[in-house]
């Protein structure tokens, strides 16, 4: 059978509470080739239960809560996306006491979007720079796998400034070497 796994948390993942996989109406995922991958899930909820409202109350799904959403059919499992919700909203229902609540977020990179930063790297290949703003990241569980650029450039010849995010940085240093970054979400949330 088709199983889907659901991992939340701050800072370290955990299956997902009996309450939030109960009431999960549906889950959509939007890859992109330019920007962002995306989610929404929608949860029911029922006023009146012993739950009333208490999907909202916990935090559990407040942003920046960290999301994991893995499919796994048989024994073969493909990672969907690892994110951050970035908003939640309650939506009325058409009958009395029902509502839904959507949940959004955005994949892993959108924690390199969101500090605009003036840096200065000296002496150091395009390559080496975007190993060392990952770093940065560790602990979000980004590994990087880069491909190493040759050119070296001394301070007479060039020093490359960062004007803006880490992510339009490390972007621009992919497009003048002629590559691409992206994030791909892994079976091991991280």
């Amino acid at each position: 059978g088709v199983r889907l796994q659901l991992r939340i948390g701050s800072t370290v993942l955990r299956p997902a509470s009996q309450e939030i996989v109960d009431s999960i109406t549906s889950i959509q995922i939007t890859n992109n080739d330019r920007e962002r991958d995306g989610f929404q899930m929608t949860l029911g909820l029922e006023k009146g239960s012993s739950e009333e409202y208490s999907l909202i109350k916990s935090g559990a799904l407040h942003p920046p809560t960290r999301v994991h959403i893995t499919v796994i059919m048989g024994a073969v499992s493909w990672p969907l996306i690892d994110g951050v919700i970035t908003r939640y909203q309650m939506v009325p229902g058409d009958q009395t006491g029902r509502s839904t609540l959507q949940v959004t977020g955005e994949d892993i990179s959108l924690k390199l979007d969101l500090i605009e930063k003036n840096e200065v790297y000296r002496n150091i290949s395009d390559s080496n720079i975007i190993d060392e703003i990952l770093d940065r990241y560790a602990t979000w569980g980004i590994e990087p796998e880069i491909q190493a650029t040759s050119e070296v450039p001394n301070e007479i010849q060039r020093v490359t400034t960062q004007e803006g995010t880490d992510l339009a940085f490390i972007r621009q240093l992919a497009s003048r070497n002629r590559f691409i970054f992206y994030v791909e979400p892994k079976d091991d949330p991280g």
